[in-house]
């Protein structure tokens, strides 16, 4: 594997570092001059491995080291070896370390904290790098991490600020302590900045006496074990598939055991000048408590991780700048329709691994039987839904930050099939971790590339890529000086008056996540149909996307915009078609677009074409380019030739939304297609969300994963207080009521781990189910028990724009490596955009929207190759 770290060998040692790994190994004991009677201690900085098992820096931690042998008088050096196999520590303490990078996630919020440089915003078109969304969760996944290390008797030091001067900071104040530091160990990461952080740790330890070690864990198949160096990755997909699973048993080693006591964290660490905020009031973060962690009511003064996460999230919302920048007030909720209702971290990951791969029991259904398969049996059959949470793994922002490896997915796939036997399900998630390990190889090959607009092209054909880059190819966006009616502007307000564009936008902005087929979709219709620079989606994807990963990311928007490794860059998505494919009935759009609720399936995707008295007829005013909670603009933002074919196809007919009737699944049947014909929506009443001017409005939604929803113990599930919605957006927005539910984040007791008091569940039993959306399916266990569906609100501004404000909730683009192409003339395609397996899990196990409120089961068939051609490849 080529070195990216300067004075780095492959073996991932810094050896610029002193002393060298080798001398390190034979003499670990050893003290620096002075320090005889000092502690020895190992630091572990965690940033994209947030999770115990399976780490490779905590399992060699608590490794001896192993002997080097000699031949011939000569010492093995260590920075030759092909990993870190020799890797070891006799270290007494173990010191886990984690820095919130100021130049990744905004930190101005924080009391008194002072940037040392310009505001985490994206490189060219100032999104926030990190938006609220994706803050919430890489905060509950530190947070978690935290909880599990203090489970087996250690702990996590948590700073803010820059990771080498934390790092530089903290060692030059163990050794004037006189601890020795036995090193620094970090695993290794293949993409800019992370590598760059890299390099600039190593440097500043230069000198120290502390070598820099790193550890491989990032991707499924150990860079070592490549049949190939990572500088001959294929440029296509299908020769990388065959050649690594040529390599047969030894293409995936072993997940690595946990030890079940960690050595001790030290006690007694000496100050540094770096920003420390350490919580002195402890909340049950990642939601799987059963008694609040503390006794009594927090005092004045002490801090919890829900003040930590309120002064992280304060920026996103208070900056003046144009709202699609910003990120929405109500970034601390799981929206009831969001696909993707879990909590950041390692307990919530280990939870959902259990019940999507090997568990499969739904909590609110008697449809799995003791004998029947876990969803992932129906997998490859369901990734290309749109609502529910089980349609699809759904393990990609968990993957992204490390809360889970690969290795356990596969041997939780491994253990799945010696229960149920190996079928084209199975298959399909692996097929996705090794799309997702492509990503990562072909992205640490090409280097700067994968940021550039002539993408991975420039490389792969010069040619090609100089006639994209010549003027007039790429159309521009000016997010400062263009306004409210640009065509970028309103795409990613969602305001086209494109349905199934809009929709998904929306389910972006208001959960943090979006589908693989809508991210292929949005992708292609603003590369493609628009022909703005890709890097404007992929930004916005990076700020938003809870699953955001660079790879995956940046390598499918290049997928799709034609200038990544797809050996058909001139495909394109019919945006009609794809709606009447995968969501036949209107399911999807009218869930997220209320003005849209009431019209026939046949035309909620073309509502364009109704005449006036038509939309009058179905309750739906005209705007001209806002939409509202019952207005919807007029005309498209444009409206493409090829869509006109399809506008008179009726609901249901070719619908691939169940995959292809024809495939056979795992039991050899192919299940019958079944969906009620969608009946009329009600008008939605304005009892709920802040609609109507009554004392009693207010937003029925949990303020995290089973706020409304008392245990089996009488607890009210509460881990994140809701803060208060701006107006200006679709979304609930909290006002002071008379009742509890009524009460702001903050008003009600922490200790009960609700803001809320008493029993709120009383105070719903006058609300009218009649003004209630169609009811989300509530998924299994605690972990995804998201609460009561809510009735979406609009409080619109003076020009009636309400969606503005909305602009900036996290659409943090990741994407899971979605990986199902197809074998074709090129063997297997990439497809755009990876919210796939490793994202979405949908199953047979989720009931079906229908408009009545009534669910139903979805019962799916796989879909064709041909459709999994253009799969969005989410990193898993």
């Amino acid at each position: 594997m080529p070195d990216t770290l300067s004075g780095t060998g492959s073996s991932g040692v810094a050896t610029s570092s002193a002393p060298t790994s080798a001398s390190n190994s034979s003499s670990s004991r050893s003290r620096s001059p002075g320090s005889d009677t000092g502690r020895s201690i190992l630091i572990c900085l965690l940033r994209l491995d947030l999770r115990v098992h399976d780490n490779a820096l905590f399992y060699y931690a608590h490794q001896q080291p192993k002997p080097i042998l000699s031949s011939g008088g000569k010492t093995v050096d260590l920075s030759q070896l092909e990993d870190e196999a020799l890797l070891g520590s006799t270290s007494d303490y173990l010191l886990p370390v984690f820095v919130f990078d100021e130049r990744e996630m905004e930190l101005s919020g924080l009391p008194g904290y002072k940037r040392k440089g310009p505001e985490a915003r994206t490189r060219h078109y100032g999104f926030w790098k990190t938006g609220g969304f994706r803050t919430r969760f890489i905060s509950e996944s530190v947070y978690d991490l935290r909880s599990r290390l203090r489970d087996v008797g250690s702990d996590l030091m948590i700073r803010f600020g820059m990771p080498e001067d934390v790092v530089c900071n903290l060692v030059n104040a163990l050794q004037a302590n006189g601890d020795y530091v036995e090193g620094v160990w970090m695993q290794k990461e293949m993409t800019y900045p992370e590598t760059e952080i890299e390099s600039q740790i190593a440097n500043k330890l230069h000198g120290t006496g502390v070598p820099v070690h790193f550890v491989n864990g990032k991707t499924l198949i150990h860079p070592a074990d490549l049949p190939f160096p990572s500088s001959e990755t294929p440029d296509v997909f299908t020769p990388f598939r065959k050649k690594v699973e040529s390599l047969g048993t030894r293409m995936v080693r072993p997940a690595k055991e946990s030890p079940s006591t960690f050595k001790p964290f030290p006690p007694d660490l000496p100050r540094t000048s770096d920003y420390a905020l350490d919580v002195s009031y402890e909340v049950d973060v990642d939601g799987y408590m059963t008694r609040a962690p503390e006794s009594k009511d927090k005092q004045e003064g002490q801090t919890s991780f829900h003040d930590i996460l309120r002064y992280l999230l304060t920026p996103l919302n208070e900056s003046q700048l144009p709202p699609t920048l910003e990120a929405n007030a109500l970034l601390q909720q799981r929206h009831p329709a969001s696909a993707f209702p879990l909590r950041g971290g390692e307990t919530s990951a280990l939870d959902r691994l259990d019940w999507y791969f090997v568990r499969g029991k739904s909590a609110d259904s008697t449809r799995w039987g003791k004998a029947d398969p876990p969803p992932v049996a129906r997998y490859k059959q369901t990734r290309n839904n749109l609502l529910g949470h089980a349609y699809s793994t759904k393990m990609s922002p968990f993957l992204a930050y490390g809360s889970i490896s690969p290795r356990q997915i596969w041997e939780a796939l491994d253990e799945h099939e010696q229960k149920f036997g190996e079928d084209q399900n199975t298959y399909w998630v692996r097929f996705e971790l090794l799309w997702r390990d492509y990503f990562f190889f072909v992205a640490e090959k090409f280097g700067h590339l994968l940021y550039d607009i002539g993408g991975f092209e420039k490389a792969t054909d010069p040619r090609q890529a100089a006639k994209k880059l010549e003027d007039g190819y790429w159309r521009w966006w000016d997010p400062l000086k263009d306004g409210p009616e640009h065509e970028i502007t309103r795409l990613l307000e969602g305001r086209t008056g494109i349905p199934f564009i809009d929709a998904n936008i929306l389910e972006l902005r208001e959960s943090g996540f979006m589908s693989n087929r809508g991210r292929q979709n949005v992708a292609s219709f603003l590369s493609k149909d628009l022909g703005y620079d890709w890097r404007i989606g992929a930004e916005f994807f990076q700020s938003h996307l809870i699953d955001y990963d660079p790879t995956s990311n940046y390598g499918n928007w290049q997928y799709v915009a034609g200038v990544g490794n797809d050996p058909r860059a001139s495909r394109q998505f019919n945006t009609v078609k794809q709606a009447k494919d995968y969501d036949s009935h209107g399911d999807y759009v009218k869930m997220w677009i209320p003005a849209l609720r009431n019209l026939h399936a046949d035309f909620v995707h073309t509502p364009w074409l109704l005449d006036a008295e038509e939309r009058r007829r179905y309750g739906l005013k005209t705007t001209r380019m806002d939409v509202t909670i019952d207005g919807y603009p007029e005309r498209p933002l444009i409206e493409h030739e090829g869509w006109k074919r399809h506008y008179e196809r009726r609901q249901g007919v070719g619908s691939k939304m169940y995959g292809n009737p024809q495939e056979k699944v795992k039991d050899g049947k192919a299940p019958p297609r079944r969906h009620k014909p969608a009946a009329r929506y009600r008008p939605l009443t304005a009892s709920l969300g802040g609609l109507s001017g009554s004392d009693r409005t207010m937003d029925l939604v949990s303020a995290s994963a089973g706020t409304l929803h008392p245990n089996a113990d009488g607890l009210h599930r509460n881990v994140i207080p809701p803060l208060r919605g701006s107006a200006g957006s679709i979304g609930p927005s909290y006002v002071q009521g008379p009742g509890p539910l009524g009460k702001m984040a903050g008003h009600g007791s922490e200790r009960s781990s609700s803001p809320f008091t008493n029993d709120p569940i009383k105070q719903l039993a006058h609300t009218s189910g009649a003004s209630m959306p169609s009811p989300i399916a509530r998924a299994p266990g605690n972990a995804f028990d998201f609460g009561f569906a809510r009735s979406s609100s609009a409080n619109s501004n003076d020009n009636g724009r309400v969606r503005r404000s909305m602009a900036n909730l996290d659409l943090s683009g990741g994407g899971a490596s979605n990986a199902a192409a197809a074998a074709g003339a090129n063997g297997d395609k990439p497809m755009p955009f990876g919210s796939s397996s490793l994202n979405h899990v949908s199953s047979m196990g989720s009931p079906a929207m229908t408009p009545n409120g009534a669910s139903t089961p979805s019962h799916a068939p796989p879909p064709s190759k041909a459709d999994t051609e253009l799969s969005w490849r989410k990193r898993g």
